[in-house]
């Protein structure tokens, strides 16, 4: 069907094969382009429509939006004016952010025809956060983490490029069909060079909105944050934020529901969204980056043993008993996030790892072989993924791989969803050389996070390992999700080598070397100098010894 755009049409469904309305006449073509087929739904500001671009070859959807506010605006002068600038706001945001970041929406066209307002984007394949809910129920701590770890790299970029977006909330937080999430909703989004609006000019949505935005009309970065912080515990709790605020005690309520339902988070979770939630705009979070920091626990850092100088290992393994280190496998246990200002940590949330193992193909369409150790032992005291994740990685500190493995099987079932507990089972299962068992987690991580780089990085080190080449894919996903992951460029720097592939291992190395010495780890950045130095030395002695032979054969 295609929806006719008169907002006074009696009838507005027509067939798809006229290009005008069969009861007012109006033409049914967008700029004789963009035909609405669906009408979506509608807010104070306007109506949204699917919509598709009939000059695509493939008819590519699209989302029309038509300024057509509520009756109480259009009644008053100065609340018209102000729709109307919010709703060209809107489309410049978009045209401003979407080019230069996929997950906002792009801005396709604005146009005005009849005497009406509209503009065009980009049409998003998924569901909001909400819809989420409502189909899944509360959700889990590592959900919550994911969640930030896509969404505060998006946050920052439009916060670093001035825009403070004023209605964060679950509906407008949607992740299209490949899991990308994108944020959405740009409509009452504000440039930072005015951040304050007149006094009583209220916008945002009550209980994700902060009191400085509400009451004074006022936003900042620290409003969106507020914003955020209101969405996680709405999804953690499945109560809306306005009903977890005592307004008499001052006093968020988020955790004693949680407490009534017997879910427990962690400790450094709930500081950060108790700081985020700050009523005070002075004591929360004024920026992205300081989340980042506190959600980025004391990292233990390793690297695989075998490539490097001993006294590279050394430089890059401060945290760990370097007597003990094998030579196999080292872990990585941190905080990572792939986010736009090469943050690397949060997209684990507390865990990671690096190691070598068997083909990925043949294990992932295997069975894994069920551990004796799966089932919950009287030994095993935990009682939610993330305790039991905690002490499973305690116990990697301390080589207490088969006590771990028990901890991250009971995370595991408490959250089959939770990719960092397959990654660390799959690496105490690597030091116990079960290397089956351990590649079978690495899949089963990267499966539920497929930008997790290190679960390519550890997966990719253990081919290698085997001497199996689909490692250099790993490598290169690591780099896709990673761009200044040094370690992966030198790892693949060593796969090019042994191919005998010289100019793309120097290349390679060149990289890491940049980005060790940016890293300040000088002792990895001159171990890798010195091997593009012996690979130059070695292409020099190639392409002089080749005119020799050739005379030689004359």
């Amino acid at each position: 069907m295609t929806y006719c755009l008169n907002p006074s049409c009696e009838n507005p469904l027509n067939s798809n094969q006229v290009d005008l309305c069969a009861t007012c006449g109006t033409s049914l073509l967008l700029e004789n382009r963009y035909r609405a087929t669906q009408f979506l739904g509608a807010g104070g500001m306007g109506r949204n429509f699917l919509a598709v671009d009939e000059r695509t070859p493939r008819k590519k959807q699209c989302v029309i939006k038509q300024f057509f506010p509520a009756p109480q605006i259009t009644s008053q002068a100065t609340a018209f004016k102000k729709a109307v600038e919010l709703f060209n706001s809107e489309a410049l945001m978009l045209d401003a952010l979407g080019d230069k970041f996929t997950q906002i929406p792009r801005l396709l066209a604005s146009i005005e025809q009849n005497k009406q307002l509209y503009f065009v984007q980009e049409f998003i394949d998924g569901e909001n956060l909400l819809q989420q809910l409502q189909q899944q129920g509360v959700f889990t701590e590592s959900q919550i983490f994911k969640l930030l770890a896509d969404l505060l790299p998006v946050m920052q970029f439009i916060h670093n490029m001035g825009v403070v977006h004023r209605d964060i909330k679950p509906e407008n937080i949607m992740y299209r069909q490949n899991n990308q999430l994108v944020l959405i909703d740009f409509g009452i989004s504000k440039e930072l060079s005015n951040t304050v609006m007149t006094i009583g000019t209220t916008v945002g949505t009550i209980g994700y909105a902060p009191p400085e935005q509400m009451t004074y009309g006022e936003s900042y970065p620290a409003s969106d944050i507020y914003a955020l912080g209101a969405t996680c515990i709405h999804l953690l709790t499945n109560v809306p934020p306005n009903l977890l605020y005592n307004s008499q005690e001052k006093r968020w309520l988020w955790k004693d529901v949680l407490a009534s339902k017997g879910i427990f988070i962690s400790n450094l979770l709930t500081q950060v969204l108790d700081k985020m939630l700050c009523e005070d705009i002075r004591n929360r979070y004024q920026s992205v980056d300081k989340i980042f920091l506190d959600l980025q626990p004391e990292p233990i850092v390793a690297l695989p043993a075998a490539p490097l100088h001993k006294k590279v290992l050394e430089a890059l393994t401060p945290k760990i008993k370097r007597n003990k280190l094998k030579t196999t496998i080292l872990a990585s246990i941190a905080v990572t996030v792939m986010s736009v200002g090469g943050y690397g940590w949060l997209r684990q949330t507390l865990a990671n790892s690096e190691s070598p193992q068997t083909t990925v193909s043949e294990v992932s369409t295997q069975t894994a072989p069920s551990s004796p150790e799966t089932t919950s032992s009287p030994d095993v005291i935990c009682n939610s993924t993330t305790s039991c994740y905690n002490q499973g990685t305690k116990l990697i500190n301390q080589e207490q791989y088969k006590m771990a493995i028990k901890y991250f099987d009971q995370a595991i079932k408490f959250d089959y969803k939770n990719y960092l507990a397959y990654n660390n089972r799959g690496f105490s299962n690597n030091q116990l050389g079960h290397n089956r068992e351990a590649l079978d987690d690495y899949n089963k991580a990267i499966e539920q996070n497929h930008e997790f780089y290190q679960g390519y990085y550890n997966r990719g080190f253990l081919l290698k390992v085997l001497k199996d080449n689909r490692a250099l894919e790993d490598f290169d996903n690591v780099i896709k999700y990673r761009p200044d992951y040094a370690h992966a460029y030198y790892q693949r720097a060593e796969l090019y080598k042994e191919q005998n592939n010289i100019g793309q291992a120097i290349q390679d190395y060149k990289e890491a070397a940049r980005l060790y010495q940016q890293q300040n780890n000088t002792a990895a950045a001159e171990q890798t100098i010195n091997q593009v130095k012996q690979l130059e030395q070695l292409q020099q002695n190639n392409s002089t010894s080749t005119p020799n032979t050739q005379e030689q054969s004359q």
